[in-house]
């Protein structure tokens, strides 16, 4: 039987709720409370990744060393499937051992037989650069007061902050540029349905963004050059969480018969963490605005964040062109 059958079976049977209390601190958080069970967890040797599914079920991975980037291998995770039943919300491993998420604070692991293993502690991450201030030089996209430096549709939405599907009205062509984004709270989806959207730069190329909290990078995932190339790092936040990019971006450069002679490129820092280093983009993107898919690179272009079905927000946006 394979790990997913065998896990999936005891969900179905309900196995969790013969599992003994092990006596921790902390009150169990009720069913509905998913938001506060998901997020981050840490340890003296472990961390857990929580991941709401939705019908109060949970997905999470125990971590050898610590949080990614904080101290874990980016080899070994180790996987728990669980729910909340009855007023307690207990996940098993495919080895039988069980953690107990306590009131969204706490989670403590015991071992099949029932003797205490690992006690793990909630914690929430912050970007070193939320709250950059734009320095002399940056154009001011957006700080919440108007959306002045956007085209017709945009709107301010959540009492001041941006929401998707908004394009500059300037075009740019090389570029620092800051932007803050929150991913939507959404259990009940999976995969690019999550908190889906996207940074187009020089309207051709994107910078993913997407609620995969928990999950191995890939070319579809958080912090992707999409389809092209995974990020280096895996640095995603849980949804709700403000999260940053900074961006370093240089567009193509062509001949005079409009032939591209030197690919863009992008050096990206995900929350802080270098994840794609001057690389060079070999093609548009598959969000790339259709007015240009045929026409040559190496122009300026405007900026856009991409509306893909989920309510993203975004917050204090800054450029400086180069």
């Amino acid at each position: 039987m394979t790990r997913r059958g065998w896990l999936n079976g005891c969900l179905a049977a309900g196995v969790f709720s013969a599992w003994p209390s092990i006596g921790a601190a902390g009150t169990e958080a009720p069913a509905t409370d998913a938001f506060a069970l998901q997020g981050e967890y840490v340890g003296d040797k472990y961390a857990m990744q929580v991941i709401a599914l939705g019908r109060s079920r949970y997905e999470a991975y125990l971590l050898p060393g610590g949080l990614p980037t904080v101290g874990w291998n980016r080899r070994t995770k180790l996987r728990y499937l669980g729910e909340t039943r009855d007023g307690q919300t207990r996940l098993v491993d495919f080895d039988g051992n069980v953690a107990v998420l306590l009131d969204g604070a706490s989670v403590d692991v015991v071992k099949p037989d029932g003797k205490p293993w690992l006690s793990l502690q909630k914690v929430h991450r912050t970007s070193p650069t939320a709250g950059a201030k734009p320095p002399g030089g940056a154009i001011v996209l957006f700080d919440g007061a108007n959306v002045d430096a956007w085209r017709d549709g945009a709107r301010i939405v959540d009492d001041g902050l941006l929401g998707e599907n908004a394009t500059t009205k300037q075009a740019f062509g090389d570029f620092t540029l800051h932007v803050e984004y929150l991913t939507p709270f959404e259990p009940d989806k999976r995969d690019m349905a999550r908190g889906n959207s996207g940074i187009i730069l020089n309207g051709r190329y994107e910078l993913q963004i997407n609620d995969s909290f928990g999950l191995w990078p890939t070319r579809l995932r958080n912090a992707a050059i999409f389809e092209l190339r995974d990020p280096d790092q895996d640095v995603t936040f849980p949804p709700g969480s403000w999260q940053t990019y900074d961006i370093d971006f240089t567009k193509a450069r062509v001949d005079g018969e409009g032939k591209t002679i030197e690919h863009a490129r992008i050096t990206a820092r995900h929350n802080g963490v270098l994840v794609h280093r001057d690389y060079p983009i070999p093609r548009l993107t598959n969000a790339a605005m259709s007015s240009l898919r045929n026409k040559p690179e190496g122009d300026d272009q405007s900026l856009h964040l991409q509306g893909h079905g989920s309510p993203v927000r975004f917050r204090n946006i800054w450029i400086i062109p180069r």
